[in-house]
């Protein structure tokens, strides 16, 4: 989970809250389009 929240630029500090439902929402979403642009390229 903090993986795909690191995409958005989340750093994950000792006091840092976790990650939002909408910052993992979107940072899912670009995670879906880099797989998807990986395997349209042939790879």
């Amino acid at each position: 989970m903090r993986l795909v929240a690191r995409l958005g630029g989340y750093l994950g500090r000792k006091n840092d809250p976790p990650p939002g439902h909408q910052l993992m929402w979107h940072d899912y979403s670009y995670l879906q389009l880099m797989c998807e642009g990986f395997s349209l390229s042939g790879g």
